[in-house]
């Protein structure tokens, strides 16, 4: 069902689209005769683990077409948006979940715009003004970016197909409706969660939290030992015995 080439090895999308299918296997979701078309779309996208970037240029180009089943230009398509995912995960070196001004802006600059047009594209893009940009704020200054090299205006305040987008739940890796509504799903980790995970996971003052660590920690949950162990196990993915920090935020 993953290897959509049939080639015989998996690219980062057919191997998340293989993860996902393992684990809702796991939870006794019946495994479909033919990819889901969520999953089918991510999977057969040509798109690299690493986007160097002067590919980047390619992705916000002049000579690039709007999407034409699109009533609006400011609606992302389904290939732009996957594009935007890889590039967001390649470079999110600081937090998985987001990227510091330093991150964005080595990106955007890329585009050759002028500085402060640049600088009003982050001032929109940046719906809660922190100095960084969740996947939803990325997208959205990336999809500004490139309509601005085909000649469109910068828009005086965010449109409303990237607005839903920008102010979902901080770093959300969800597909966008057709009409540019954000999904809603209670496995999305807002902003403010986001925070608190992250400042939990600081002071251990490590990159990964031992078993014995993170028990002293969701101990305090008051859930039962069943759940806790079914939750070490979802969220300990590469059966290591110590959970990174997006291994953490998902068990949190």
């Amino acid at each position: 069902l993953s290897d959509a080439d049939s080639d015989g090895r998996l690219s980062r999308p057919e191997f998340a689209c293989a993860v996902h299918l393992a684990n809702q296997k796991r939870q006794g979701v019946a495994l479909p005769s033919e990819l889901p078309a969520e999953l089918a779309l991510a999977s057969a996208a040509d798109v690299p683990a690493i986007v160097p970037l002067q590919q980047l240029d390619s992705m916000a180009s002049p000579a690039e077409a709007c999407e034409p089943s699109s009533p609006s230009p400011w609606v992302i398509s389904p290939e732009n948006f996957v594009k935007y995912q890889s590039i967001f995960s390649a470079h999110a070196q600081t937090d998985p979940m987001c990227l510091s001004s330093d991150e964005a802006s080595e990106l955007l600059q890329q585009s050759r715009l002028p500085r402060p047009e640049l600088e009003e594209i982050w001032r929109l893009a940046d719906v809660n003004d922190d100095g960084w940009l969740t996947f939803g704020e990325f997208a959205c200054a990336m999809h500004l970016v490139g309509r601005r090299r085909q000649n469109l205006d910068i828009p005086q305040e965010l449109p409303p197909e990237l607005l839903a987008l920008a102010s979902s739940s901080g770093g959300a890796l969800a597909l966008p409706s057709s009409t540019g509504s954000s999904t809603s799903s209670p496995w999305i980790i807002s902003h403010s969660q986001l925070v608190k995970y992250r400042s939990l996971f600081q002071k251990f003052d490590t990159q990964f939290i031992s078993r014995d660590e993170a028990n002293g920690l969701f101990g305090n949950s008051q859930l039962p030992d069943e759940d806790l162990s079914q939750i070490w196990r979802l969220a300990d993915m590469d059966f290591d015995n110590r959970l990174s920090f997006k291994e953490f935020l998902c068990a949190m």
